[in-house]
């Protein structure tokens, strides 16, 4: 049964605990150590200094908060090095620190070596406090050949930080349901070292980053290097090894100064920074460097939901295939009250501080017209922000212009933004709205290039 500590704060320093002395297989037991109080209180605090473990299945269990693993190793382990078990505790309840919401806490692995394991920490069970597991830290250590650093099947990972490790032989850095805050910062993580071109299996490339089959909220991942990402960076919201999709709200993710090498791969796959099934908000990807496979295009963003808002994409170093830093849509065209699909078109928008800024390159053929007649006018991009009056109208938001068109007799100038209609107007030279009477008789379609910006703020 190993080693089972039923008292609070105990230490092993400066020792070997191998769950087998042979090389030749993994230990017989299931944890070398367990960590549970005799009252199941929670207070477990159990401190690893200097110790190597090798050739087990799992290195330790803990019942509880505290866990301290430094200045180590850890070798040929087919489980992880902590599994945080959230059956079986007592919360006092005396203070917030010692009740489901607050209690599990304090898990760190640093300054250690890591050579072909399969985990550092994973959190199971369905004790009061499975989400509620605080604390989690990876810092400063040299990993080799491990599957992912922290997994869970049905848990709620929050507070996680990820700072300074040098990895390669890693799958995925967590495969998890939910993450509610992560700081990954100055990392370097890869499958491979490779000076040369990247194998396009996956079982030689780094899958994901963070893996979550529900929901990511209030991450920074900042100067960080990414090698051989095969996938993405986040996939939220989707199947994982473990977990099946169950898709909630996602919100301030955070993704700046970090550098990509070789993403993503030459195949037809959903290369993506975030691959998403989830609503989300207050999303930035900014001052990145990408580098991979140019041929491959590639998405910043993944099955981005209509109900999705404050999504930023900018001032990052595209060498890798990714589409222009904007968030595409498809607008309708109203003849008058009557909507119109644009198949005809490649339009993209951005929103920064208090402004949306659109692009669009339209055409439609002259037939879509046909048994309708009115005033044209087209869809504004997303329905998440609210397009503010001005000084000039109550109902005036933005304007711009109409950069060329083409299939007109009364040529379209400029457009303006009406905030009551949510309808982007096209306007003549001298201001007049553009109809179904401007269109030439002789055209096969119209052709239009706009570039236009109005002021919003998030609903």
């Amino acid at each position: 049964s190993g080693i089972v500590l039923q008292n609070e704060n105990s230490s092993f320093r400066d020792i070997t605990l191998n769950g087998n002395i042979t090389t030749s297989s993994v230990g017989a037991i299931d944890y070398i150590v367990t960590g549970k109080l005799k009252n199941k209180m929670a207070d477990v605090d159990v401190v690893c200094d200097n110790v190597s473990v090798m050739f087990y299945k799992n290195f330790s269990k803990i019942h509880g908060r505290g866990f301290t693993f430094r200045k180590g190793a850890v070798g040929k382990g087919t489980g992880v090095v902590c599994e945080i078990n959230t059956d079986d505790i007592v919360f006092g309840g005396s203070h917030s620190g010692d009740t489901p919401e607050g209690g599990l806490r304090h898990y760190v692995f640093s300054e250690s070596r890591i050579d072909d394991v399969s985990g550092v920490f994973s959190v199971v069970g369905s004790g009061a406090a499975k989400d509620h597991v605080h604390g989690i830290q990876i810092t400063g250590n040299q990993i080799k050949s491990c599957s992912n650093l922290i997994r869970s099947t049905d848990c709620t990972i929050r507070r996680v930080v990820l700072a300074k490790n040098v990895a390669f032989g890693l799958k995925t850095i967590a495969l998890v349901p939910k993450i509610d805050g992560l700081v990954d910062m100055g990392n370097q993580w890869a499958n491979e070292w490779r000076a040369i071109t990247p194998s396009q299996s996956e079982s030689s490339r780094l899958a994901w980053g963070y893996a979550c089959s529900s929901y990511v909220r209030n991450a920074l991942v900042c100067g960080s290097q990414f090698s051989d990402l095969f996938y993405s960076l986040f996939m939220i919201g989707k199947d994982t090894y473990l977990s099946a999709a169950n898709p909630m709200s996602s919100y301030n993710i955070n993704v700046v100064d970090n550098t990509f090498l070789n993403f993503g791969v030459t195949t037809a796959l959903r290369s993506s920074v975030i691959d998403n099934e989830t609503e989300l908000t207050a999303v930035s990807i900014e001052k990145n460097f990408l580098q991979g496979n140019t041929a491959h295009v590639k998405n910043w963003i993944n099955g981005l939901p209509d109900k999705s808002d404050s999504i930023i994409i900018k001032n990052n170093v595209n060498r890798a295939g990714f589409i222009q830093q904007q968030l595409s849509f498809t607008p309708k065209l109203y003849i008058g009250s009557i909507e119109k699909s644009v198949t005809g078109s490649q339009s993209y928008y951005s929103v920064d501080d208090n402004y949306i800024d659109v692009t669009m390159y339209l055409y439609f053929p002259k037939t879509l017209l046909d048994g309708s007649s009115g005033v044209l006018s087209f869809s504004l991009p997303t329905n998440s922000y609210q397009f503010e009056n001005s000084a000039i109208s109550s109902a005036f938001s933005g304007s711009g212009v109409v950069e060329s068109a083409s299939g007109f007799t009364n040529r379209p100038t400029y457009v303006s933004v009406n905030r009551t209609t949510m309808r982007l107007e096209l306007k003549s030279s001298s201001g007049t709205d553009i109809s179904t009477s401007d269109v030439s008789a002789s055209t096969s379609g119209c052709v239009l290039y706009i570039k236009y910006r109005a002021k919003v703020r998030a609903v």
